[in-house]
């Protein structure tokens, strides 16, 4: 197996998982620098999905059996250790990451390398990284990166993280006079969205064309992080940003509403309203970062005025030993509740599942909103008074 740079910081400043970013906005590197973020919980959790998937590819696990094992995340931010209990749920979504893998993998003839460490010096020094698994087949390089969070649909075709991971484990291949495969299929699996394509989606490309996107686009992109001014570009990808409470163009954009009236709006053309709706992520970050900051700072004892930290509310739950109780008194049809699994649960049990879902599920019509023309959501056509009611006399 490959092993993980030494004597370096565990994450680079321009690694793969912040590509995303740093290519979009060059002089995020720099804003971000000797900024320390908060660990989310989003963040801790999927690490320790990462630790429970390794563990069952490297002892030919599947997830289920590590359920109630809790596995313990070390803190960045220099805060205690967070803990996760791995449950049903969570060993449902790593099963069909781990079934993805094995289904590609033919133990008798390919290697399969898990958690492999690499580095990119013929890129950039400080480049290097760790690729969750990989397959090398004859024919087909198979990188796979597991994306456990449920919040950002993450696409595979030309992503930027996927295409430097696999960079990275050819370079580790080539250096170790290994048969590199003509052929590479980046495969990403976010088994906690939905999507048209599936939970595991795939693309292909050819190593050729990976090499030359290496040695010309990751290498200027490298570079432009090193400009003297490079240029701060406000975007969805500020949301993953360090420096982002700091950020001098994250603050014009939120100036630029703060300072504008209503009564403006109906005065712009469709153009300055389009530029105006293109930074409304922007703003509405900016409060999140703000509340992010202060809840960092109040957290490590600041005084910041007005504000304080409390308990979060929650809802009461059981204390150990109710359920007998329950079931004596109530009896079990008053002590449980029965509910169906969702459509994208049912997926995940396999094809029976899936072929259940292709006939008897279906998705609602939940009226219209606004998308960027980005989105891959087919566009609605507007329709005027007389197209849809007719010539009114």
């Amino acid at each position: 197996m490959p092993s993980k740079p030494e004597n370096r910081p565990a994450h680079s400043y321009i690694g793969a998982s912040s590509a995303s970013r740093w290519f979009k906005c060059a002089g995020s590197v720099k804003m971000s620098a000797g900024v320390v973020s908060l660990d989310t919980h989003e963040a801790q959790e999927g690490t320790a999905a990462h630790i429970v998937a390794a563990g069952c590819l490297n002892r030919s696990q599947d997830a289920w059996e590590w359920i109630g094992q809790v596995i313990r995340v070390e803190r960045e931010d220099g805060g205690k250790d967070d803990e996760f209990t791995v449950d049903q749920e969570m060993a449902e979504n790593l099963q069909v990451y781990l079934d993805a893998i094995r289904g590609d993998w033919d133990p008798d003839a390919d290697p399969l390398f898990v958690e492999a460490g690499f580095t990119l010096d013929d890129i950039d020094e400080d480049a290097y990284g760790t690729v969750d698994a990989a397959v090398v087949g004859r024919d087909l390089l198979r990188v796979y990166d597991l994306k456990f969070g449920a919040g950002i649909v993450v696409e595979v075709e030309g992503n930027e993280q996927a295409m430097y991971y696999t960079v990275g484990l050819i370079s580790w291949l080539v250096k170790r006079k290994m048969v590199v495969p003509p052929e590479v299929e980046l495969v990403i699996a976010q088994p906690r969205i939905d999507h048209p394509d599936g939970f595991v989606r795939r693309w292909r490309i050819s190593v050729d064309n990976l090499a030359a996107w290496a040695h010309t686009t990751l290498k200027q992109m490298i570079a432009d992080t090193r400009a003297d001014d490079p240029p701060l570009v406000v975007g969805e990808h500020c949301r993953f940003c360090p420096g982002k409470a700091k950020c001098p163009e994250i603050r014009d954009v939120f100036d630029d509403f703060v300072e504008g009236h209503p009564k403006e709006l109906a005065e712009m053309d469709d153009w300055e309203l389009a530029e105006r709706m293109e930074r409304v992520p922007a703003a509405r970050k900016f409060i999140g970062y703000l509340e992010d900051e202060t809840f960092a700072r109040r957290k490590k004892g600041k005084d910041v005025p007005g504000w304080k930290i409390v308990p979060k509310k929650s809802n009461r739950v059981w204390k150990e030993g109710a359920e007998e109780v329950l079931v004596d008194v109530l009896g079990e049809e008053a002590a449980y509740t029965h509910k169906l699994r969702t459509p994208a649960q049912v997926d995940k049990l396999g094809k029976k599942g899936k072929t259940i879902t292709k006939e008897h599920a279906y998705k609602p019509d939940t009226g219209l909103t606004l998308a960027p023309e980005s989105d891959k959501r087919e566009a609605v056509a507007s329709r005027t008074i007389e197209e849809v009611f007719g010539h009114i006399e």
